[in-house]
């Protein structure tokens, strides 16, 4: 009798202890909010997107956490792949993909923490029929107290970007726009990933720019970086040029802005009246621009002088912004590092992987 009423109790207990671990490490379901709906998504759920070119490797995101997040990953064989951060190990790094590229057997991925929607991050990896391995990692951050946050360069409306040899060295190149600095630059891709400053790769750029007249900030900018990376002239040359240039622009600026009315405008009326002259040339418009980015609407009045020193600080602006861009780039890629170490693991919990 006694050794049924053990019997009974170590059944109870494995019984128990199989009840537990199921709890603890089979994927729990989760609700996720989809609108205004709410969708059940299983603990390591897996949603395939791209099923990369000659291999059996799927590109997609998986769900972790209570809140149902999601962060990018890999299945293979049914086996679930994800990016982990030292700095933060007990998750998977929670980035967004949300464009890539294949050269030969690397791929690039570019993706986004949060809601930011910009490409904070740029991964390289080296793809196998049934395998893939990181090889290394680019995260945005600031250089010169400059932000260098970027996006994949897209082909198009894709999610594709071009990434193919260039400037016929066998080694990839890709292309990242830096969204607050209002330029591009190449990432050159091979055993690691490196900002290229090729001269080869921006004389084109800059070709382009010398034949257009500059009509806005953003070309002044580009017309200034890519004429300073193109080599054409000596370094010096090419400071002296991007200075002359910038003061040619914003003088163009100034001349327009001294015909502005001497009368103190609203806001609402000052833009109203920079619209009524946009026919007569990019000056005003380009007026416009620089209202946007150095007031706001709740600044209260305007007048001709207002208008003229905005237009001078934003010339003083430019000349020390690019100055500062011109002396990161001999050191640039370092300014790209995540402070973490990067790997790829495998999902899953104990036993299950």
């Amino acid at each position: 009798m006694n050794s049924k009423v053990a019997l009974l109790s170590v059944l109870r207990g494995v019984m128990l202890a199989v009840i537990v671990s199921s709890l603890l490490f089979f994927p729990a379901a989760v609700e996720a909010k989809d609108g205004n709906h709410s969708i059940p998504f299983k603990m390591g759920q897996f949603e395939p997107e791209v099923r990369l070119p000659e291999t059996r490797v799927t590109l997609g995101h998986f769900y972790f956490g209570e809140e149902a997040d999601s962060a990018f990953g890999f299945r293979i064989a049914n086996r679930t792949y994800y990016l982990r951060d030292s700095k933060r190990p007990e998750i998977p790094l929670p980035v967004y993909w949300d464009s890539y590229g294949v050269y030969k057997n690397l791929l690039v991925i570019g993706g986004y923490e949060g809601t930011t929607g910009g490409n904070n991050w740029l991964f390289l990896f080296r793809l196998g029929r049934d395998h893939v391995e990181l090889l290394d990692v680019l995260n945005a951050g600031y250089i010169r107290d400059l932000s260098f946050d970027f996006t994949l360069s897209r082909v198009e409306a894709s999610r594709q970007v071009e990434f193919s040899d260039m400037v016929g060295d066998e080694k990839g190149e890709v292309k990242i726009d830096l969204r607050d600095l209002d330029f591009s630059l190449f990432v050159k891709a091979d055993r690691g990933l490196a900002i290229d400053l090729n001269p080869r790769l921006y004389r084109p750029l800059y070709s382009k720019l010398k034949e257009d007249s500059i009509k806005s900030e953003e070309a002044l900018r580009q017309y200034s970086v890519y004429g300073f990376l193109s080599a054409e002239t000596t370094k010096t040359a090419r400071i002296e040029d991007s200075r002359r240039k910038i003061d040619q622009y914003y003088e163009n600026l100034l001349r327009a802005a001294r015909q502005f009315p001497e009368k103190k405008m609203k806001y609402a009326e000052v833009f109203d009246y920079l619209k009524s002259r946009e026919g007569e040339g990019y000056e005003f418009h380009a007026i416009t621009e620089v209202l946007w980015k150095e007031c706001a609407p709740y600044d209260g009045y305007k007048d001709r002088g207002d208008v003229v020193r905005f237009i001078e600080k934003r010339r003083e602006d430019e000349i020390k912004t690019v100055r500062s861009i011109f002396a990161a780039f001999p050191t640039i890629s370092k300014g790209f590092r995540p402070e973490g170490k990067i790997s790829l693991r495998l999902y899953g919990p104990p036993g299950r992987r």
